[in-house]
């Protein structure tokens, strides 16, 4: 998942220095340490594993994850993250 959000959502990232431009997915970069959405992948990452589609949908409950992880976090809102990790993480769990 790392490396999807690294080459999906980091790319179009505004928080994203131009020192931190690292064009190798396998790389970690150095902003991700505070950023929201990979301090709070855990989360995501298990509910998606965890998540039965005969029972919810998944897309739905991601979204409602990423919004109750946002009230802290304004970074975590749908129009930046929300709706690209919510297809990412339906794309890796299908």
């Amino acid at each position: 998942m790392q490396r999807g959000i690294r080459a999906r959502i980091c790319a179009g990232c505004k928080d994203r220095s131009e020192k931190n431009t690292v064009k190798n997915v396998d790389e970690p970069r150095r902003c991700e340490q505070s950023c929201p959405l990979f301090v709070h992948l855990p989360i995501l990452r298990q509910a998606a594993r965890q998540l039965d589609p005969m029972l919810a949908y998944r897309p739905k409950v991601l979204q409602r994850i990423l919004r109750r992880l946002g009230r802290d976090q304004k970074d975590l809102s749908r129009e930046k993250y929300g709706k690209p990790v919510v297809r990412l993480v339906e794309e890796m769990f299908r």
